[in-house]
């Protein structure tokens, strides 16, 4: 059993299909998926083992992780758990680049993912906030659907497929107008740890103590850096980690309140609301009624 979200096609070449689903592995199970395409898949929520050509052995795949692959003859996601079922949402980006002879990845952005998705690329606790920041954007656009959201959601399927192949390269020394200590990489830092931690009871004293700096030194840096308070952040990050819960009907709203940092179900009703427009109920409804968009993929 899968739901599927989020889902847009016709994005051009050489994407072939954008969206978010989730899968339910059976107890103890696995499920066996081949396709004929490059994929890469972020891990938004839930856990398994999992077998692909390419990686020798069974690896883990938790929420977080990234997974670039090529086309491959099968996909095996595996639950170790004997005693339920558990569920495993991702966002899936599917490629189906032409071949053009000569790579030339700086040019051709079909190209650009043949060269660097030739491998298996499986990348643990990728998640940090540019990811975060892009499946925000990835989910506004699919949700409004506003003139021009393809462009848009092509751009932004441009720019996960680009920042997750930078997370396999190392990183460039930093510029000396982004040294460590400057008023952006604190701020960055902050965001790291309230993306980390969000599931917990936080205080703006807690998260100035993790970056060095004072609670009013803190504040003035975010105000300044993103024209909004640590804790409309927090609240953000909360919201979008529901809208990862949501789509999946076997968690009650009291459940999913409490996993995402909020004190009490009111709150997290009235807060949901007042950034998205609709009621977490709405919000549930809306997006399990979304027809996915057609992809072949066979499943056993």
């Amino acid at each position: 059993m899968s739901y599927s979200s989020h889902s847009v096609d016709q994005l051009g070449p050489p994407f072939r299909l954008s969206d978010e689903i989730i899968f339910l592995l059976p107890k103890n199970g696995s499920l066996t998926i081949r396709n004929q395409y490059y994929k890469l898949l972020l891990v938004l929520e839930g856990e398994a083992d999992f077998e692909i050509k390419g990686l020798e052995g069974r690896h883990s795949l938790a929420k977080g992780d990234l997974l670039c692959a090529p086309p491959v003859e099968e996909h095996v996601y595996i639950n170790p758990d004997v005693h339920q079922a558990r569920p495993l949402h991702v966002l899936r980006l599917f490629y189906d680049p032409p071949d053009t002879g000569t790579p030339r990845p700086e040019l051709d952005f079909g190209d650009y993912v043949r060269t660097h998705f030739r491998q298996v690329l499986h990348i643990p606790d990728a998640m940090d906030t540019r990811l975060h920041s892009l499946v925000r954007e990835f989910r506004e656009e699919t949700e409004t659907r506003r003139p021009g959201y393809r462009h848009r959601v092509r751009s932004i399927c441009t720019s996960l497929t680009v920042e997750s192949v930078r997370k396999s390269r190392p990183a460039p020394l930093a510029s000396p107008e982004k040294e460590e200590g400057s008023g952006e990489q604190i701020v960055v830092a902050a965001k790291e740890y309230i993306l980390k931690h969000y599931a917990q009871p936080l205080t703006l004293g807690e998260i100035a103590w993790q970056v060095g700096k004072g609670e009013e030194h803190l504040a003035r840096l975010f105000k300044r850096h993103t024209g909004q308070s640590v804790f409309d952040t927090v609240r953000e990050v909360r919201i979008d980690a529901a809208k990862t819960l949501l789509p999946n009907p076997a968690f009650s709203l009291t459940h999913i309140a409490e996993r995402c940092g909020f004190n009490s179900l009111a709150f997290f009703s009235r807060s949901f609301k007042q950034i998205t427009g609709l009621a977490p109920s709405q919000y549930r409804a809306h997006t399990l009624n979304a027809q996915p968009a057609p992809l072949r993929l066979e499943i056993s």
